[in-house]
């Protein structure tokens, strides 16, 4: 069975980018590396996976303690567990996955291909920042596919990023209400600044990774997660025959589509990127699905 690996930021479209991988061909995981959370759907021998239906029970809790429990000692994190009425066996496996992240990799792709006999091709997504270790492994090892996936207009992930912080809202199931993200946020040509140097920063050191071990990748871009031709090109560098699935169970946070509605200040939006260039930046083309 094929192997790959999806890299890339947060508020990119990843999360639809691993709705269309899973196809009767292969199957794609979320974020199996998340530094609190697993995002898995059915559990590996010695790494039992806490939350098995892929949706974090930390959600709600996401920006209050994210940072905190990446931070504590083994035996503050498990007490923190407990008090928070979570199951301790989920910060044993979090253990034991930083332990030996490639061990753990190992151990998923044994289990994925005695479970999933007539799939072609499995993988996960990767945030550049979330395991360097297994960022290494899986650009220097030739069993890996590499998919990158970039949102380019970077005030639209600004924006997109700084909406999901204040409201701890990462995903929307397809059918769920969205009208809590449709709240303007406040620019901030500092906070913007910083996102930027961080996401050049990131994906520079990726592209030297990669060129290091002569490693071949395909790039998709945000908006053309909609597109049949893209995906086509997905499935071509995966080396498989497939089409992407359609049938989505995510769905755009906020109705905003105006650059310049998502957020409370557009003045100063115009006013910056104006001065900076950035034009191009007022416009971004939504991934809808197009009829195949």
């Amino acid at each position: 069975m094929k192997q790959f690996v999806v890299l890339g930021l947060g508020r990119s479209g990843s999360n639809l980018l691993v709705n269309r991988l899973n196809t009767p061909g292969s199957v794609c995981f979320g974020e199996i590396y998340h530094p609190v959370d697993i995002y898995l759907q059915f559990p590996v021998p010695g790494f039992e996976v806490a939350y098995p239906d892929g949706d974090s029970l930390l959600n709600s809790l996401r920006v209050r303690y994210d940072q905190r429990l990446m931070q504590m000692s083994t035996r503050r994190t498990m007490m923190y567990y407990a008090l928070l009425g979570l199951p301790v066996h989920a910060c044993s496996t979090k253990i034991k996955r930083d332990k030996d992240p490639v061990g753990y990799l190992r151990a998923l792709h044994t289990q994925v291909v005695a479970r999933y006999p007539a799939k072609h091709a499995w993988g996960f997504k990767l945030f550049l920042h979330h395991s360097s270790r297994i960022l290494n492994y899986v650009c220097a090892n030739p069993d890996y596919a590499v998919l990158i996936l970039r949102r380019r207009n970077l005030l639209a992930r600004y924006s997109s990023k700084k909406k999901a912080s204040i409201t701890g809202t990462y995903r929307i199931a397809a059918g769920g209400s969205s009208s809590g993200c449709d709240q303007p946020v406040e620019f901030d040509p500092i906070e913007f600044r910083r996102l930027i140097r961080r996401d050049d920063k990131l994906f520079s050191q990726l592209y030297k990774k990669l060129d290091k071990h002569g490693k071949t990748f395909h790039e998709i871009e945000y908006c053309e997660l909609g597109s049949p031709e893209a995906m086509a090109g997905v499935f071509a560098h995966l080396g498989i025959e497939g089409r992407a699935s359609e049938d989505i169970r995510v769905q755009k946070q906020g109705s905003a589509y105006d650059m310049l509605e998502r957020f409370s200040n557009p003045d100063d939006v115009v006013r910056y990127v104006e001065t900076n260039g950035m034009e191009a930046w007022l416009h971004e083309q939504s991934p809808r699905l197009q009829p195949a």
